[in-house]
């Protein structure tokens, strides 16, 4: 009995142990992840996160909107259910719908941690938000949807999506469009205590590819910047089957934002 006690605890031990190394290390992980989203609060605060998604309403009449805004609302569930698991059992979560005009929004709600899915042409807080940064280096040229990215030496980077047509494509033909996103962490401008997260693609699939990267990219992100300000740019395949191909990271970039009062 006491040979049979013995092994069954050098069985068991093991597996214990694993576990717990399993345990530290994910605390230690999910820990250096929060560093990087740069959310500050403590358990006692009344913390919460606030998603303004686009808005149906302004809308270039060439979109596919029946499809393309289900990509950015797919952009909310995909980082609610990341906070909710990294965050748990807080923070609060709540999700808005932009309206067309900025000034009607009243000013309370746009003062928090805020994660803003869509760009300025969509998305009207993304818009006024990034009119009140001085020198930040990213615009979207609307004319052909493409982001650009202007660095200090005054040489554009274009990222520019692209639909794939597939009787000229070689090999596999199952992506439909070539998207990029752009991921910002900076400062709330209305409030410097408060963070705001920007998931803006190029076009709706780029948002949602964007999201998924932020969701399960985060660790690898922290390995390349130590800026409390920093942007990403993304690409990723709007794929028939699956949605989006696995997003890939093009440039990470630090920031150093002016803020307009």
């Amino acid at each position: 009995m006491l040979d049979f006690a013995w092994d069954l605890f050098l069985l068991v031990l093991p597996a214990a142990a694993g576990y717990l190394l399993n345990v530290f290390r994910k605390k230690v992980l999910n820990g250096r992840i929060k560093k990087l989203l740069r959310f500050n609060f403590s358990k006692s605060d009344k913390f919460s996160i606030h998603f303004i998604t686009a808005n149906t309403g302004c809308y270039d009449e060439n979109e596919l909107v029946t499809l393309g805004f289900i990509f950015e609302y797919m952009s909310v569930g995909e980082i609610k259910s990341f906070f909710s698991k990294l965050y748990a059992p807080y923070p609060e979560m709540t999700t808005n719908m932009s309206k067309e005009h900025f000034n009607d929004i009243k000013r309370k709600e746009i003062k928090e941690n805020l994660v803003l899915i869509g760009g300025p042409f969509h998305n009207s807080v993304t818009g006024a938000l990034l009119n009140k940064m001085e020198n930040c280096p990213f615009h979207y040229d609307l004319s052909d949807a493409t982001l650009v990215y202007t660095p200090p030496t005054g040489e554009e980077v274009r990222f520019t999506p692209r639909m794939y047509d597939p009787s000229a494509e070689s090999g596999n033909k199952s992506y439909f469009e070539g998207d990029y996103c752009l991921i910002m962490n900076v400062k709330n401008p209305l409030d410097s205590s408060k963070r705001i997260i920007l998931i803006s693609g190029c076009r709706s699939v780029g948002c949602y590819g964007g999201a998924v990267y932020l969701s399960t990219k985060l660790s690898e992100i922290k390995k390349m910047t130590q800026s409390d300000e920093y942007a990403l740019v993304i690409q990723c395949d709007g794929e028939r089957e699956d949605l989006v191909s696995p997003p890939q990271l093009c440039a990470c970039y630090p920031l150093d934002i002016r803020y307009k009062p």
